[in-house]
């Protein structure tokens, strides 16, 4: 894939990005290689490693926060239970 029509990291889906890094991988692993793109495919790859470490931090406080809500409101709920008139 030319590096024009690539398109910028930060808006690719999590999918995408490390299909792209997978099919660098392929293209490193090869006994062609083109050294003269060698550092340009592993800045790429790079990036596309950093904006899918991203997004995976990013899931993981979104379900955190989630998770938390629901233990909040099953504490609340047990709570009000257990509260004598």
């Amino acid at each position: 894939m030319a590096a024009s029509k690539k398109k910028a990291a930060k808006n690719l889906s999590f999918n995408e990005a490390v299909g792209e890094v997978e099919e660098i991988l392929a293209g490193l692993e090869d006994e062609g290689v083109d050294i003269d793109k060698l550092g340009e495919e592993v800045g790429r790859a790079v990036e596309l490693i950093q904006v899918c470490r991203a997004k995976l931090e990013k899931t993981e406080t979104e379900v955190r926060t989630l998770v938390e809500g629901l233990e909040g409101e099953s504490a609340a709920t047990a709570g009000e239970e257990e509260v004598p008139f």
